[in-house]
């Protein structure tokens, strides 16, 4: 039976989403108490926490806090504006005249 390792740690992480999930739940989810740990299991852990970044951190937070625990949270979405803890969305002509603004002062500023 094959298991694609970094699914299995990233709903794990889903299921616990927002909140930390401390490494030695993680090595029971991915070892379980019927199979050898590997010989450096937070090592471990975190090379297949790499992988699970490069497949969903286009579309979720992954924070390692502390190294002692992983938390998982909602990314923001391509055209928002993260302010404190309020994300802010933005449509594509607002921002398109916002840089034009921007682009218009810049001009004036060199004249």
């Amino acid at each position: 039976m094959n298991r694609d390792t970094v699914a299995i740690l990233f709903w794990a992480l889903r299921w616990h989403e927002g909140r930390r999930v401390a490494n030695r739940v993680l090595h029971e989810v991915l070892w379980g108490e019927f199979t050898l740990k590997p010989k450096d299991p937070d090592g471990t852990l975190c090379e297949f926490m790499t992988h699970v970044h490069e497949r969903y951190g286009d579309q979720w937070i992954i924070e390692n806090c502390e190294s002692r625990a992983f938390r998982i949270l909602p990314g923001a979405a391509p055209n928002s504006v993260t302010k404190g803890r309020r994300t802010v969305q933005r449509d594509q002509d607002s921002a398109h005249e916002s840089d034009e603004r921007h682009e218009q002062r810049g001009q004036l500023r060199l004249r």
